[in-house]
């Protein structure tokens, strides 16, 4: 049977206590993170510009070839026209993006932008707000208010979204009460945003 050396087994106790120490960092940085309201959220191109192809701008049937486009190559996340700008979100590889699109359509702006958060993360995340909600309001906990739904009717007092091109997953409620910003306070730090609808009776 081998015999481990002092050195060894010191190093692999020091091993494990900064994988511990980085693991209380990480924590502790999630939890002074803010929730994030949605009232505050842009596009992601307006905090990460890039530069566009071309000075044209980009018209509603050209946006959708490009949009069409994208859609069918590896990586793409989101396309989104913002000021006569067509931007596409990406998982990975901004710069073979942009060289590829830019051949492709030449003559219009098209601004290439890795996004920070796939489609599928967010509508994890999502995913596990809505029930979360849902749970509460089964068990009683979500407060006196009508009864969320998401049937798509101008009456909705639930809605979601994982837009990626926002870089976030979206949630606005009827009102966002204190109770309720209470139980929504473990997504601090995550890429989700919370919103409400009408004010607070």
């Amino acid at each position: 049977m081998r015999r481990f050396r002092w050195e060894e087994v010191a190093l692999v106790v020091g091993l494990v206590a900064l994988a511990g120490l980085a693991l209380v960092v990480m924590r502790a940085g999630q939890e002074d993170a803010p929730l994030l309201r949605c009232e505050n959220q842009e596009f992601l191109s307006d905090s990460l510009p890039a530069e566009p192809s071309s000075p044209s701008d980009v018209d509603i049937d050209t946006g959708r070839e490009i949009h069409q486009w994208a859609n069918t190559r590896d990586g793409y996340e989101a396309f989104w026209n913002e000021g006569g700008e067509a931007h596409i979100g990406v998982a990975e590889d901004r710069d073979g993006w942009q060289t590829a699109v830019e051949k492709e359509f030449p003559a219009v702006a098209v601004h290439v932008i890795e996004v920070p958060y796939t489609a599928a993360e967010l509508e994890a995340v999502r995913d596990r707000a809505v029930g979360l909600i849902h749970a509460a309001i089964d068990d009683g906990t979500w407060g006196s208010f009508a009864r969320e739904t998401i049937e798509p009717m101008p009456e909705v007092s639930l809605s979601f979204s994982a837009p990626a091109h926002f870089g976030m997953a979206f949630i606005h409620v009827d009102v966002l009460s204190p109770e309720r910003l209470e139980l929504l306070d473990e997504f601090r730090g995550e890429p989700i945003c919370f919103g409400q609808l009408r004010d607070e009776e």
